[in-house]
């Protein structure tokens, strides 16, 4: 039988807890910002394709509105009206399609 004897009986390590290394965050603070307002509109027609198409919205706050079209390739023009009120209401959207009518007929100016 073998025996161990210990060298020595020195007590266990211990470790301290390391000092953090971040700092606290700064408290949240909502920056001030404008109102978004604006208005814009454009149209886009390629004779060469045939390809058209155009939109067009408005927006104070949360109040938007707008509308697009595009020419389908049956002829047909596909029109997109669409309202958001407030921050609640969502995106209401109302999707039709004309047919037998040029696109530029359709045009909102």
């Amino acid at each position: 039988m073998a025996s161990v004897a210990l060298a020595d009986d020195a007590p266990a390590p211990t470790y301290d807890r390391p000092a953090p290394s971040y700092s606290r965050p700064a408290a949240y603070q909502e920056e001030p910002s404008s109102r978004p307002v604006y208005a814009y509109a454009y149209d886009v027609r390629d004779d060469y394709s045939g390809n058209a198409f155009g939109a067009s919205e408005t927006r104070d706050g949360y109040a938007t509105s707008g509308e697009y079209r595009v020419a389908l390739p049956d002829g047909r023009t596909q029109i997109v009206t669409y309202t958001v009120s407030d921050a609640h209401s969502g995106f209401v959207a109302d999707v039709r399609s004309v047919f037998g009518v040029s696109f530029w007929a359709l045009k909102r100016c």
